[in-house]
């Protein structure tokens, strides 16, 4: 009667172990889910970040442009400062932006790469203690296979 008991324990055991077993792993995958969203905002980020570079470039070129008729008319380089300094402002304001954007992308990264690995840390601690409860239970049976055997004798 206690091996039956004993039997129903570790089973009833083992299927709470596995119920948080999947539980961690759906936990794992939404994880990856959300690693894989917060890359492909990143991309897009990126993807703007490229095209704010492409203006960045329009309006140097721009700025170009606009030295060159500096000979002509002090007015023009009167104008031409002005924009200057705006475009400067807006290259200031928008370097800001992107490295804080930057860092926040960096330390939500950080953030999921630990949890991922606090993650896995978990699994295998779970997959070792499932391997040692299988163990155990495996020599119970033993166990109680040998006493059957015996007592047949």
């Amino acid at each position: 009667m206690d091996i039956e008991h004993t039997m129903e324990f570790l089973l009833d055991q083992q299927a709470k172990f596995s119920v948080r077993m999947d539980e961690m792993q759906q936990r794992d995958a939404e994880m990856q889910k959300n690693l894989a969203e917060m890359q492909r905002k990143q991309a897009t980020m990126q993807t703007h970040l490229a095209g704010m570079q492409t203006q960045q470039a329009v309006m140097q070129n721009q700025l170009a442009e606009m030295r060159a008729q500096q000979a002509t008319t002090q007015n023009q380089l009167a104008g031409v400062q002005g924009m200057i300094g705006r475009m400067a402002d807006v290259q200031v304001q928008l370097i800001r932006h992107l490295d804080d954007f930057e860092n926040r992308v960096n330390g939500a990264l950080l953030a999921i790469a630990d949890a991922q690995k606090r993650t896995q840390e978990t699994l295998h601690t779970l997959a070792e203690s499932q391997k040692q409860t299988e163990d155990k239970l495996n020599a119970l049976i033993d166990i109680v296979d040998r006493m059957q055997r015996g007592g047949q004798n």
